[in-house]
């Protein structure tokens, strides 16, 4: 087994000795194009590694592995991605909480299998979706550009586009290759038998290939469907940071899944928002909401704050999560990002971070609008109980926003 070298969040290794193949690994198949793991090179050849936001195991060619692990969640990592994808999946074993030295995608793993085995209880769903083959009688509409292009005029077979009502969908392969990627990574033996018997049983109706992220966030839910929201989200999140080679080995010799806890804390902040304010007590969340432009002229200028809160059609906050644990103030890019979406919607702003062993400044008089106030949610904080962590979440996020 290769080395194992354990880092957090903004942590870097000591000098490295890594081969050509591992460094070209690092660049062109982690990051590929976005700066996940940074890649400082020292005279004397070594490398030195250092993490960003994003948290995961690479295993790189030649060894050794990387498990950069969250600072903020602590063991809470598997409490975060619940919450994050589906505040109301059942609850899961004690021993899926994230303990030194578990690889991060136990946990992962572990959530998945949970939603996996949910959709195969309600039922596998088929759709339709065209088809083009050669058919000795006319079926559906006749391809007439292929049948001058393929057939000749002494053949009598026709080339037919028409739907068939199938498994093999865009919806099923997604489910297939993640299941079949985690049961690949995972060291949990109960949990990879059971992600591979459920990948078996999908096998005999749904092609094994190698789905990619955009084709999971173009698939349409609906009332039929709306069941599989959960786990396409979590399998977008896995098809979206991992690399890996082959889908048919059982090992792996290098592959990299990292997960940008910016975008969790995002989603989060969100959900917790939500609960806090739901809309049958009059209130209006609204996520990654374009707000009304301050500048006149060309190109526009787009404010996204991550959340606004609405009441009686008239926005009372807009919030900003920001996944970083500064030490004692907020950075100045971050205060005036807020305040600018507060300049936008003249309403209180306000900062999130996640709680951190750093107290920061609790609130900011902005002298043409609303107040600033900065917040800090305890997502590390233990309990004996999801639910109650839930809850803590949300009693937390009505109290500090409430305007």
């Amino acid at each position: 087994m290769s080395e194992i070298f354990t880092l957090s969040e903004w942590d870097s290794t000591d000098p490295l000795e890594l081969s050509d193949i591992a460094v070209d690994f690092l660049k062109e198949e982690v990051n590929d194009g976005v700066k996940k793991i940074k890649v400082d090179f020292q005279r004397e050849g070594q490398v030195i590694l250092r993490s960003t936001s994003y948290v995961g195991t690479i295993a790189l060619p030649d060894g050794p592995t990387i498990e950069i692990r969250p600072k903020a969640a602590g063991s809470n990592l598997i409490n975060l991605l619940r919450y994050a994808k589906d505040p109301e999946l059942s609850l899961i074993k004690e021993e899926s909480q994230l303990v030194e030295g578990k690889p991060i995608i136990d946990p992962i793993a572990l959530l998945y299998l949970e939603e996996l085995k949910k959709v195969i209880t309600h039922g596998i769903r088929k759709t339709y979706r065209w088809k083009s083959s050669s058919e000795a009688f006319l079926k559906g509409q006749l391809n007439v550009q292929r049948q001058i292009r393929k057939q000749p005029f002494d053949k009598t077979d026709f080339e037919c586009d028409y739907e068939v009502l199938t498994y093999d969908n865009t919806e099923n392969q997604s489910i297939l290759c993640a299941s079949m990627i985690l049961s690949s990574l995972t060291t949990l033996s109960e949990v990879e038998s059971e992600l591979r018997h459920f990948g078996k049983l999908l096998r005999k109706r749904v092609t094994l290939r190698n789905v990619r992220p955009y084709e999971v966030q173009g698939i349409t839910l609906n009332r039929l469907n709306e069941y599989y929201s959960t786990i396409l989200s979590l399998s977008a999140t896995v098809l979206r940071n991992i690399f890996i080679g082959e889908l048919e080995s059982g090992e792996q010799e290098s592959y990299s899944l990292l997960i940008d806890m910016n975008r969790i804390f995002e989603q989060v902040v969100e959900r917790a928002v939500k609960s806090a304010f739901p809309i049958n007590e009059g209130w209006k969340v609204k996520t990654q909401e374009n707000t009304q432009n301050l500048l006149e002229g060309k190109p526009e200028v787009t404010l996204r704050p991550d959340v606004v809160l609405e009441r009686n059609d008239n926005t009372v906050v807009v919030a900003d999560a920001k996944w970083k644990t500064p030490k004692n103030k907020p950075q100045n890019l971050d205060i005036y990002q807020i305040v600018s979406y507060q300049l936008a919607e003249d309403a209180l702003g306000i900062l999130v971070y996640p709680d951190s062993e750093n107290s920061v400044k609790n609130q900011y008089y902005v002298k043409t609008t609303e107040d600033l106030k900065i917040t800090q949610l305890p997502v590390g904080r233990h309990f004996e109980t999801y639910d109650e962590w839930k809850d803590m979440l949300t009693e937390h996020v009505r109290r500090e926003f409430r305007p």
